[in-house]
């Protein structure tokens, strides 16, 4: 079996529920699954743990917990 940062775990399961990875969105917080949803062309938000400044994706919009996405994505 293929592990992250291989792309082929979420292939899979996207292949399984039939949905194209532009239909997708991962939330991770690790660097290794932020790098895998990447290379499955998958939309992702990274939340911040213990990446170290230099495993920061730019292209990767982060926040610190779910709490924050949930009061960016549907503010009261």
């Amino acid at each position: 079996a293929k592990h992250k940062p291989d792309p082929t775990p979420y292939q899979k399961a996207l292949a399984k529920v039939g949905i194209l990875p532009h239909e997708a969105l991962v939330i991770e917080d690790s660097v290794t699954g932020i790098t895998a949803a990447k290379n499955a062309e998958i939309a992702v938000i990274g939340i911040l743990k213990d990446q170290r400044p230099e495993q920061i994706l730019k292209e990767v919009t982060y926040f610190n917990n779910f709490s924050e996405i949930h009061a960016h994505f549907f503010p009261s």
